[in-house]
């Protein structure tokens, strides 16, 4: 998943992606997200399903950016996507932290949607802060250059403010996962790097019979906006039955 933000004068253009297991954008899903911004009170201040919206955050103060799609996972299995950006525009920096990369592998290290049962599967994400400049307002779109008249610099976020949690659907209950710091892309003067790059163990997760597995990932930047990505389910844990045998009864 990749969110970029740009924009000034308090009225950013969001541009929300939603990427796949193979690192693809998934495209169809651009008309199927709804952005909606909310005042610090909770009020709806706007929502569109267009492409990389305006919010108008002129207004200084606290404000909540939610990107919400419905798509599918894998077929009969529908998916919720949710990403809340927490900002407040009386920063010099209120361009919330963005997930640059993220993949699920099975015990294999193979990319998967679905995890065996009682495995040492685990996932990978990755996570970074820019800081963005230029006139007109900028727009980055994902898989494309950045336009010669936008400055994007790379901004470390706060190692310590990332968190990873998991449920199994339909419980509310969120149970921590353990988030290592593997390596750290900067990048260049050319090309900003993808942030922080993290791998979360999932063998707590996998020790289960067929379970929807929900994830939701936390990050924030040092100037204090935070980003959550919520996906429900992430991904499903079943229990493969072995050639020439019979489920057993329950």
């Amino acid at each position: 998943m990749q969110t970029f933000v740009g924009g000034s004068d308090g009225k950013p253009t969001v541009v929300t992606d939603f990427v796949g297991s193979a690192g693809e954008v998934r495209e169809p899903e651009r008309t199927t997200t709804t952005t909606t911004l909310f005042a610090a009170d909770g009020s709806m201040r706007s929502s569109s399903s267009t492409y990389g919206p305006v919010l108008d955050m002129s207004q200084r103060g606290a404000y909540k950016i939610q990107a919400v799609d419905n798509g599918i996972i894998v077929t009969g299995l529908s998916r919720k996507s949710t990403v809340t950006m927490t900002v407040d525009s009386n920063r010099a920096d209120y361009f919330g932290p963005t997930f640059t990369s993220m993949n699920l592998m099975d015990a294999g290290g193979r990319m998967a949607m679905q995890i065996n049962d009682h495995t040492a599967a685990s996932l990978t994400f990755s996570a970074a802060d820019y800081a963005y400049s230029g006139t007109p307002p900028p727009v980055i779109f994902p898989g494309r250059s950045v336009p010669t008249n936008v400055t994007r610099v790379y901004q470390q976020i706060r190692p310590e403010a990332t968190k990873v949690w998991y449920r199994y659907a339909p419980s509310a209950e969120w149970k921590p996962l353990a988030a290592t710091q593997v390596t750290e892309d900067v990048g260049t003067s050319d090309a900003p790097g993808a942030g922080i790059l993290y791998r979360v163990d999932l063998s707590e997760v996998t020790n289960i019979q067929n379970a929807n597995v929900d994830m939701r990932f936390d990050i924030a930047d040092v100037a204090g906006n935070a980003t959550t990505y919520t996906i429900e389910p992430a991904f499903q844990v079943f229990h493969e039955v072995p050639p020439g045998r019979r489920p057993g009864r329950r």
